[in-house]
């Protein structure tokens, strides 16, 4: 009953978009969607190939979305979107997921886990870039070797001349060995 009048809704949208519905209603129409775990990956599929008011309306709403919902196809789905809108106000809570580490699925190899793969939190930070920047230097400060490696991780993969310099900078302050390896590896330009 739910899906079909959520889809006689939708099939309105689409023959009569501009008959008295607001962009505002549209929008609250789409996250009610994206919050809906039958309706989510569809919604995101839409947000995706929406406009640029659409997406930045959508960003805008995600960081107030995401610590509430209980759904991890959902909340995946939530944290997809951030990374693909960079919505900078979620990373907060993309940090705390990230270093928790809820969302990881057993069996992942050294090589997936250093790419983000099956990693959402991760790969949104990544894609999100230098504005992570401060978050994972403060991660590199941690007590947990664990959480200073997943720091090296985001910052690795985000690439910039900014992250590759946080990581020169902590190099030297960082007291495993391995992760100065990695550092190093990082830092030092491929021929």
């Amino acid at each position: 009953m739910r899906f079909t009048s959520l889809a006689i809704l939708i099939a309105l949208r689409v023959l009569a978009p501009n008959h008295g519905v607001t962009q505002q209603e549209d929008i609250s129409t789409l996250i009610a969607r994206l919050q809906t775990a039958d309706t989510s990956d569809a919604a995101v599929k839409e947000i995706d190939a929406g406009s640029p008011d659409l997406k930045s309306s959508i960003s805008d709403k995600l960081p107030s979305l995401m610590p509430d919902e209980k759904n991890n196809s959902v909340l995946n789905n939530e944290i997809k979107l951030a990374g693909d809108l960079k919505a900078v106000g979620c990373i907060p809570f993309l940090v705390t997921i990230f270093v928790k580490g809820d969302l990881l699925p057993m069996g992942l190899t050294a090589t997936m886990r250093w790419h983000m793969v099956d990693d959402p939190a991760g790969h949104a930070l990544v894609q999100i870039g230098d504005p992570t920047i401060p978050y994972m230097n403060k991660l590199l400060t941690s007590n947990q070797r664990e959480d200073r490696e997943k720091a090296i991780r985001v910052l690795g993969n985000v690439k910039s001349p900014a992250a590759m310099d946080v990581l020169k900078e902590h190099r030297d302050s960082e007291s495993d060995q391995y992760l100065q390896y990695v550092i190093d590896k990082l830092a030092t330009p491929q021929n």
